[in-house]
């Protein structure tokens, strides 16, 4: 079967790549079609494939720059082009990439990863007029798929007829065991990991003035080895379980739409402290090993509290598992073999 999977962009390594990369792996004679493309951006397996990409990839070369453009998104979209060839669309992000122009009688699935809500502000009177159009034309192109699957509950498009499922993102928890206690006895937890992809500067600036004020230590972790102005260490899965299971817990900024940091967290059984302002709370509810504050006298109420661990480790482990890699690849299998032209090829 040939399958044409759509992404938003791919400028940076972040929580789209992350999931096109787990499809690209499940339908290895794939092709990539996107809005925008920096070569090299995204090394791995998606670099490997054969990349369609607009004028925009002449134009926009971060994330940050491709909100200045989503003005001219629908046009670019209009300008690529899925051909006949294919047996299955599958179109992943905010919805761009399902505005792609493709064949009409090749089914197309919308898998929604984030919604028009975490679009950064735009706050002059021509910016929310377009934003308006570009709002507009995205979800036309989300109800007319075949199918809308959504990353959490709370994505559902209320306004398509098309039926509705949820997959959620894939992290590969198998690398971040629960430790028992005598392994967890080799390194004393006196510290708090933070994502440092989840904070702003000026938030993260607050945040480090607050742990100082209460003699809080912590360790700044970044998801890619990549320079950034806050200068947190990043650290390969192969390492990682350890410094997880050995810590109190993991704290997560306003700005994460996504942490897979955090899941792995979970999944070595220690707690998570959530923005109220993040996204990613619309991923994890509430429960045993999952907090969520608003300001910092409550971060440091969660801090005391699950500091003294009075949490069950593998409850907080089975918050983690309807993310696992595997589960997210069977039930992907089992939407093409549903939906697409033809079987997939054993």
């Amino acid at each position: 079967m040939k399958v044409a999977l759509a992404c938003d962009h791919l400028l940076e390594k972040n929580y789209e790549s992350s999931v096109l990369e787990s499809l690209v792996m499940l339908f290895p004679h794939c092709e990539v079609f996107t809005l925008a493309h920096r070569i090299g951006a995204v090394p791995g397996p998606i670099e490997q494939r054969k990349i369609h990409s607009s004028f925009l990839s002449n134009f926009v070369k971060d994330e940050k720059t491709f909100w200045k453009w989503t003005l001219v998104a629908p046009g670019a979209a209009n300008n690529l082009f899925i051909p006949c060839s294919f047996d299955l669309i599958i179109c992943l992000g905010s919805g761009f990439s399902s505005m792609i122009s493709h064949c009409k009688t090749t089914p197309k699935i919308t898998y929604l990863l984030s919604d028009s809500k975490w679009w950064p502000e735009k706050k002059g009177f021509r910016d929310k007029i377009f934003r308006s159009f570009v709002k507009s034309s995205v979800e036309k192109a989300i109800h007319n798929s075949r199918i809308i699957v959504t990353a959490s509950e709370n994505l559902f498009e209320q306004k398509s007829d098309a039926p509705k499922e949820v997959i959620f993102p894939p992290v590969k928890i198998d690398r971040f065991p629960l430790f028992g206690e005598e392994q967890r006895k080799l390194f004393k937890a006196d510290f708090w990991i933070v994502d440092e992809n989840s904070f702003e500067e000026l938030e993260f600036n607050e945040f480090e003035e607050n742990m100082k004020k209460n003699n809080i230590n912590f360790r700044l972790l970044k998801n890619h080895n990549e320079s950034s102005k806050l200068k947190g260490e990043f650290i390969s899965d192969d390492s990682l379980a350890p410094v997880l299971a050995n810590s109190k817990g993991m704290i997560v900024g306003s700005k994460k739409l996504f942490s897979d940091l955090a899941i792995k967290a979970l999944a070595c059984g220690r707690p998570i402290l959530v923005s109220a302002r993040s996204g990613f709370k619309s991923f994890i509810s509430s429960g045993e090993g999952i907090g969520t504050y608003s300001n910092f006298s409550e971060l440091n109420g969660f801090m005391e509290k699950f500091g003294a661990e009075n949490y069950t480790p593998s409850k907080v482990r089975g918050r983690a598992m309807k993310f696992n890699d595997v589960k997210f690849k069977v039930a992907w299998k089992k939407f093409a073999e549903n939906h697409a032209n033809q079987e997939i090829e054993a």
